[in-house]
């Protein structure tokens, strides 16, 4: 009912009392009812209203849950920008707000459960560091995208052998590893075919056993024309 859809925009844009309470509780809602609240609080960062990263948590994963992940990334990124505006297709590319704690978000760096791996903030990234006797994982992000080829570059400071290799799946504790290239100044690339087979891919960095921590920092995902 467009008129009815007006007059709950205005509502909204008022930053009514209930307005935390629509944004949160959605856990009930039916594929088309999340369809609907979504399009106006997407609408409402169209109209310049942004709200935070955690008020509209819930909405994005029920979209997720139910099929919806292109829809829920550009809600995501809509209503909680990329930090420092890096990444290209992937948020926070300059890891700067890792979910170190706090409730899980798919589309923020998430670390891995594992005793062998520690991750600390630091200024340019994310400081690794393992003792497992293997290659382990070390953090992931969720990646909703359209079908097609990207370009995903990092940097590794680790010198000439990269000690962090990517992988690419539809689940979060699986996929195939992607292939670094060399491009110079500690950067690598390797190039990811998405194919739609998916509801939504899972980026997934795994750390090689090494002396001393390496960093992480500076990741993007672009498409390829």
């Amino acid at each position: 009912n467009p008129p009815a859809r007006a007059a709950l925009l205005t509502q909204l844009l008022q930053r009514p009392g209930w307005l935390h309470r629509y944004e949160t509780q959605v856990f009930k809602l039916d594929p088309q009812q999340t369809q609907q609240r979504a399009s106006l609080i997407a609408d409402l960062a169209g109209r310049g209203m942004r709200l935070e990263c955690e008020d509209v948590r819930s909405l994005v994963e029920r979209m997720v849950m139910q099929g919806a992940a292109q829809p829920a990334a550009a809600l995501w990124r809509a209503q909680c920008p990329s930090p420092q505006g890096k990444g290209g297709l992937l948020w926070d590319g300059a890891l700067a707000a890792v979910n170190f704690s706090g409730p899980a978000v798919s589309f923020k760096w998430l670390p891995e459960q594992s005793g062998d791996v520690g991750l600390s903030a630091v200024a340019d990234g994310v400081e690794i560091t393992s003792t497992a006797a293997f290659t382990a994982p070390a953090l992931r992000q969720f990646v909703a995208v359209p079908a097609g080829r990207y370009r995903l570059t990092w940097r590794d400071d680790d010198g000439k052998s990269p000690r962090l290799l990517p992988t690419w799946g539809c689940t979060p504790d699986g996929g195939t590893g992607l292939v670094p290239q060399a491009v110079g100044g500690g950067r690598w690339q390797a190039d990811v075919a998405v194919d739609g087979g998916c509801r939504g891919h899972w980026l997934r960095f795994m750390v090689r056993t090494g002396e001393g921590p390496v960093r992480l920092g500076d990741v993007a995902l672009v498409p390829l024309r």
